[in-house]
């Protein structure tokens, strides 16, 4: 091997990289973020299986009432029952009837659905079977089952 007579050799020897740094062990911030990020993830689809279970009683209540073509006030008033014994503490709602029902439906909605223009008719209908509820009076109770349920508070303001 001739050598370039210019340049004078030093003896030395070609550098050789190290290999590149692997992706394992991750580091602690890279550690912190993935946790951070399952635990939001387990956060979230908890909260969601909430929330759909919340609503389960209601979106069944609702589906009830646009199966049925031909309902009685009563019928319509027993759903409206059943409904807000499910969401609401048993002693408040059980013994409530007449007016104190119709105070509550309107209360418990926030005002959005108002029995209390349709009183009279509602309180003499109540108690005939053959009543038929009219367009107005499912709207009403659709619109009762939608903003009254699930109940995040009391219909006297207490929390549940």
């Amino acid at each position: 091997m001739q050598g370039n007579s210019s340049v004078p050799d030093l003896g030395l020897h070609d550098i050789i990289l190290p290999p590149p740094p692997s992706w394992w062990p991750p580091s602690i911030w890279a550690s912190l973020v993935a946790l951070l990020l399952l635990i939001s993830c387990v956060l979230v689809a908890v909260a969601g299986v909430r929330y759909f279970n919340k609503r389960k009683l209601q979106r069944l209540a609702i589906k009830h009432l646009n199966q049925q073509s031909n309902i009685t006030l009563t019928e319509l008033n027993t759903l409206l029952k059943q409904a807000a014994l499910q969401y609401y503490p048993r002693e408040q709602v059980a013994s409530l009837h007449g007016q104190q029902w119709l105070d509550f439906l309107t209360q418990s909605s926030a005002h959005k659905a108002n029995f209390s223009a349709e009183q009279t008719r509602w309180l003499t209908a109540l108690y005939q079977q053959d009543s038929l509820a009219q367009a107005s009076d499912i709207q009403l109770a659709r619109i009762w089952l939608k903003h009254a349920l699930p109940a995040a508070t009391s219909w006297r303001g207490e929390h549940v």
